[in-house]
């Protein structure tokens, strides 16, 4: 229906060769890159299944710390000239930039046989924490992809002593028509702990249409940036002085202008932007 490929699909699920360009993070002052997140455990699942009439084969792999940089999970049942394929696949890349990557297809066909199921899943929880000691601007960045009877959804948060704080999230769910969707956000997020949560899922059934095929892709990145760049554009300028001055007064954990998150934007950020001028 689509014609993605999931050969193809799965050679490109490589995080993005974007070049870090902020300063190291921390209040102020040069030194070196910042590495905005590590990764310190994972928790959850991949599965496949791929169904030909009464037959099936599946596999469903735990996410655990051991694999938490990468997993695959594939399920490929054929009979009679029918197939269900189902794959499910998810790589990090550490360092300056930080990236996640996920993607899932499905294909089922029984053009030359009985009827045919395919479907894959991701449910994962990535523990993150951050390197610096102090306040840090980083700057998201996503893709979401999906066709067929598909979604994604990522979230982050913070995770405080008695409760996890939404920092951003997004998501996408398609049915039947392609969609991709691009997305950008700058916050300031303390030192601590972090969990990306990761759902999603796709399905193909000959029995809707005959072949069907559908699959969801995840791009995800954070890179740090200068910490007085509070609209992320890659200098320091007056537009980073009118952001604060907008946001004057309190405002919520992890929002941009607040550059020492002190739940408060006031002279202290404002002193700190034109310091980086």
């Amino acid at each position: 229906m689509f014609g993605f490929g999931i050969a193809g699909a799965i050679g490109t699920v490589v995080v993005l060769g974007l070049v870090a360009v902020g300063r190291a993070g921390g209040g102020g002052g040069g030194g070196g890159w910042c590495v905005p997140f590590e990764v310190v455990g994972a928790t959850g699942e991949l599965w496949t299944i791929g169904v030909v009439g009464s037959q099936n084969q599946s596999d469903g792999p735990d996410i655990t710390d051991a694999n938490a940089l990468g997993l695959q999970a594939d399920a490929d049942m054929t009979n009679g000239g029918s197939f269900g394929r189902a794959v499910s696949t998810y790589s990090l890349g550490t360092g300056d930039l930080f990236g996640y990557s996920n993607f899932g297809s499905a294909q089922a066909d029984a053009t030359k046989g009985p009827s045919a199921f395919a479907r894959s899943d991701v449910l994962g929880t990535w523990h993150l924490q951050t390197t610096a000691s102090v306040p840090q601007r980083v700057r998201l960045m996503w893709q979401l992809e999906a066709a067929g009877i598909a979604s994604i959804q990522w979230t982050l948060r913070h995770a405080g002593a008695s409760q996890l704080t939404l920092v951003a999230e997004d998501s996408l769910s398609v049915y039947i028509t392609p969609e991709t969707r691009t997305g950008a956000t700058t916050v300031m997020i303390p030192a601590g702990q972090f969990q990306l949560f990761v759902v999603g899922t796709v399905q193909a059934n000959s029995g809707f249409t005959n072949p069907d095929e559908g699959m969801y892709r995840l791009d995800w990145y954070a890179l740090c940036i200068a910490p007085a760049d509070v609209d992320g554009s890659g200098d320091v300028d007056g537009g980073d002085v009118a952001a604060v001055l907008a946001a004057w007064g309190p405002v919520p954990a992890f929002t941009a202008a607040d550059l020492n998150q002190d739940l408060a934007v006031d002279g202290m950020d404002l002193t700190a932007v034109l310091a980086e001028w």
